[in-house]
C-alpha cells in the first residue's frame, strides 16, 4: 500500500532489503514523468531498453505517462506501454500520437489494448495547428481509434478560448471534459455549449483560474453556470490547482487518489449549497 502510494515511497522502500524491492520495484513504474532529457535518456533505457540484470517488463507495468516535450521519442516510449490508461502530453506529443496510431502508417507504431484512455493536454501552444489537419484528415491513412478510447481530457491551459474544440465529434465516447477558465482572457462562456452536444458527455468541468478566485470575479461565471444547471447537470466547477501543482495533481490521481471529476462534484454541491445562502456565488 505505501508503495503504491506514491514514487518516494517505492523508491524507500526499494532501498529495505531484496525482498522489499521485489515488492515495492512494478510499483516504481506506475507512472513515468519526463521533464527533461536527463529523465527522458532513463526511461528510454528502462522501458525501451529494458532495465539490465531484470527480467520485469518495466513497459507493461506502466498506467501514465507525463511529457511535455520530446515528442521524437514519442513512438518509441509508448509503443514499450501498451497498457497506459493516463496520458499527460504536451500539444505536438499529441499530434506524433494521433498520426502513429492511424490506419495507412507503419504497422505496430503505437498500439494500446482496447482500455479507455484518459488524456490531460498540458499546452495548446499549437493546438490548433495541431488538430486542424486531423479534423479533416490530412496526413492521416483514416481515424485514429484513439480517438474512440479518450473517455475523459482535460486541458490545462487554453489562453486563446475554446474555438479550437468545436470539432470534437471525432471523440465518439468522450464521457468527462475538464476547461480551465481565466477572467479577462478570451474565454467567452458562451462557447463551452459545444460540449453539451456530445452524446457520450456525463460532465463538463470548468476549472477556476487563481486570479478569478483570489479576486472574487465569480458573478458572470456563477450566473452562466446556474442558468446552465437549471436545464442540464452535466457542467461542474471547481478551483483550479495552484500553479505549478498540476503534475501532481495528476500523479496522485493516476495513483488512485482524489480525480478531479470528484472533487468537481463536492466543490459544485458546496458552491450551490452556499450560492442558494447567500443569492450569489462567492
Amino acid at each position: 500500500m505505501a508503495a503504491g502510494s506514491s514514487h518516494r515511497s517505492s523508491l524507500d522502500i526499494c532501498l529495505v532489503s531484496s525482498w522489499a524491492h521485489r515488492i515495492a520495484q512494478p510499483h516504481l513504474f506506475h507512472t513515468i514523468v519526463i521533464t527533461d532529457t536527463i529523465a527522458l535518456d532513463k526511461c528510454l533505457g528502462c522501458i525501451v531498453n529494458h532495465m539490465p540484470n531484470s527480467n520485469l517488463t518495466v513497459g507493461s507495468l506502466v498506467d501514465g505517462v507525463w511529457m511535455a516535450h520530446h515528442y521524437h521519442h514519442m513512438s518509441r516510449i509508448l509503443r514499450a506501454c501498451a497498457n497506459v490508461t493516463h496520458l499527460a502530453l504536451g500539444s505536438r506529443c499529441i499530434n506524433r500520437l494521433l498520426h502513429r496510431s492511424s490506419p495507412g502508417k507503419i504497422a505496430g507504431e503505437i498500439i494500446f489494448g482496447s482500455q479507455d484512455l484518459h488524456l490531460t493536454v498540458l499546452d495548446n501552444s499549437d493546438t490548433y495547428d495541431v488538430l486542424g489537419p486531423l479534423y479533416s484528415g490530412t496526413g492521416l491513412g483514416g481515424k485514429s481509434p484513439i480517438f474512440d478510447q479518450i473517455t475523459h481530457m482535460r486541458l490545462i491551459v487554453a489562453p486563446d478560448g475554446y474555438l479550437f474544440l468545436k470539432r470534437l465529434e471525432l471523440f465518439g465516447r468522450l464521457s468527462h471534459v475538464s476547461v480551465p477558465y481565466y477572467f479577462g482572457g478570451q474565454h467567452y462562456l458562451k462557447e463551452l455549449r459545444c460540449f453539451l452536444s456530445l452524446r457520450a458527455l456525463t460532465m463538463l468541468v470548468v476549472a477556476i483560474g487563481d486570479a478569478v478566485v483570489r479576486k472574487g470575479y465569480w458573478k458572470k461565471l456563477g450566473r452562466w453556470v446556474r442558468e446552465v444547471r437549471e436545464t442540464d447537470g452535466r457542467v461542474y466547477l471547481v478551483e483550479g490547482c495552484r500553479s505549478g501543482g498540476f503534475r501532481e495533481e495528476w500523479e496522485d490521481k493516476v495513483r488512485g487518489k482524489e480525480s478531479i471529476w470528484d472533487r468537481a462534484v463536492r466543490y459544485t454541491d458546496a458552491w450551490e449549497r452556499t450560492a442558494e445562502r447567500q443569492g450569489g456565488l462567492s
